[in-house]
């Protein structure tokens, strides 16, 4: 993260985002960024670069209790929090360089992937086994199995933006090098 005090970081801030021709900004705090932040990454960027914002809609298990709750990311609040992020990034950035926005559940995401089918057993390693582990056996309560999981928590959509970046990259290198 960029926002705050990172005087301890910002070289490896700068330079990470400075050669990157693909930043996901990921809003972890479901409220509107800080304009400011948005124009820190806007002087870390090079020509050519594109930002795409991630909400990462939190919520421990209950809040997946009932079947309603797990129809989208985009209730409760996640699609406020995008449109809210996307404006100010957008308004600070330009249009040109931001992607559409996605909502993801990165906990449930994790949880879903670090489940070994064969053994049915988590892959998390025992240390984590009063959080990390708890939630996963948490969100298998109300989640049919890991493949639900995965399919609700949207990173789907994290992989289709890096496939997309995929078949430009050759294209943005140079431009970021005029």
């Amino acid at each position: 993260g960029i926002e705050g005090d990172e005087s301890r970081f910002i070289g490896l801030v700068q330079e990470a985002v400075a050669k990157a021709h693909l930043v996901f900004y990921v809003n972890g705090t479901n409220k509107k960024p800080e304009k400011a932040t948005a124009g820190k990454i806007r002087s870390y960027l090079r020509r050519g670069s594109s930002v795409c914002p991630l909400i990462n809609v939190r919520g421990s298990a209950d809040s997946y209790e009932f079947e309603e709750d797990r129809v989208s990311l985009y209730q409760g609040g996640g699609e406020t929090t995008l449109k809210q992020t996307e404006e100010v990034l957008a308004s600070t950035l330009g249009e040109s360089v931001l992607l559409p926005g996605h909502c993801v559940q990165g906990l449930i995401g994790f949880s879903s992937l670090a489940f070994d089918h064969k053994s049915g057993a988590t892959t998390i390693h025992p240390s984590r086994e009063s959080d990390l582990v708890r939630h996963q056996r948490n969100y298998l309560n109300y989640f049919d199995d890991t493949a639900a999981m995965y399919q609700f928590c949207q990173m789907e959509s994290v992989a289709e933006v890096l496939k997309g970046k995929l078949s430009t990259f050759r294209e943005d290198i140079v431009e970021s090098n005029k």
